[in-house]
């Protein structure tokens, strides 16, 4: 089709002015500058329409993949960098069922540590998490009954985790409130006889009650209680004794004015019976230069093991001395 010429183009082809302005040579040559620009609109509207449908084209491409993409439902469920879309709760925290804001913190034995464990490949083993065990720990075998230190309430047992001091990895450690209580065989009603501090913990070998060492002085049966077998520097050890069908607790009288539940013993030293005496050879520390030891005499009438006399010996001479 073509293409209508404006005014101007008819007014130089009559060439307006009196005098020729144009000569054939400058009207072909404005003809063709004339053609040559429409041809490079053209051109040049060709190659923007060209551009538009490409972009066109690569948003459809888009929107289809991802209307199709198997991650997209990852994708939607994102949260924004720096946000947490649901924090967890307590329970969550904590492994605990029932309403988070109520959960209460775990008590002591739950704060145990679990110290992971070597296998024998080299690789690491968690230990497993304390469990509940009310079970009898130990027992002091009476003719006319039974001592027993058991839980009053609840507590719990876990390995201990790691060698040290105070044990081996695979030693049992027991923690609650544990008391000590006395069954006569004669039927009678189960008695309270002593209850343990809140921080008191056993450590055993494996779990089976321990047996109390028994011994005699001022003609009453006394029965000894050390909850852990080994320690870093001293052993708690406990008294009970038995007369007149009953049981009760034995303290150490240091002084008038001073009555100890337990006294502290040094954990390669067992206790020693002599002329009525009871030796405990105390604990030791560092920076001790002697290690006290005690001598008791056993009161009957005051239930007590009063302290006589107190020796100071140096680490070094403890090697003569029988265990």
């Amino acid at each position: 089709m073509k293409e209508s010429k404006p005014d101007w183009y008819a007014r130089l082809k009559n060439d307006p002015f009196r005098k020729k302005t144009f000569t054939d040579r400058t009207i072909s040559r404005i003809e063709r500058l004339a053609e040559e620009g429409r041809s490079n609109s053209y051109r040049a509207r060709g190659t923007r329409s060209a551009a538009i449908g490409i972009a066109a084209g690569l948003i459809i491409v888009l929107l289809v993949f991802v209307s199709f993409n198997p991650y997209a439902p990852y994708i939607h469920n994102s949260t924004e960098v720096g946000k947490e879309a649901d924090p967890p709760s307590v329970k969550e925290r904590h492994g605990l069922q029932g309403d988070g804001d109520s959960a209460q913190a775990p008590n002591k034995a739950d704060n145990a540590p679990s110290v992971p464990q070597q296998k024998n490949d080299g690789t690491e083993e968690a230990v497993a998490p304390p469990r509940e065990d009310v079970s009898v720990r130990a027992i002091g075998t009476h003719s006319e009954g039974l001592i027993v230190i058991k839980p009053a309430n609840q507590a719990k047992v876990a390995a201990l985790g790691a060698a040290s001091c105070y044990g081996q990895e695979t030693d049992l450690n027991w923690r609650g409130d544990y008391a000590v209580y006395w069954e006569p065989k004669t039927g009678g009603a189960t008695s309270l006889i002593f209850t343990f501090p809140i921080d008191f913990e056993i450590i055993q070998r494996g779990d089976t009650p321990v047996e109390m060492k028994k011994f005699q002085l001022g003609g009453t049966e006394l029965f000894a209680y050390t909850p852990r077998y080994t320690d870093c520097h001293a052993l708690e050890t406990y008294v009970f004794g038995v007369a007149d069908g009953k049981a009760f607790s034995v303290p150490f009288e240091m002084d008038a004015k001073r009555s100890l539940s337990n006294l502290g013993r040094l954990p390669i030293r067992e206790l020693q019976i002599t002329d009525e005496e009871l030796i405990i050879t105390g604990g030791y520390g560092a920076g001790q230069d002697f290690i006290d030891v005690y001598h008791f005499l056993y009161d009957p009438k005051k239930k007590s093991l009063i302290l006589q006399t107190t020796d100071q010996l140096k680490p070094n001479e403890l090697k003569s001395n029988p265990k």
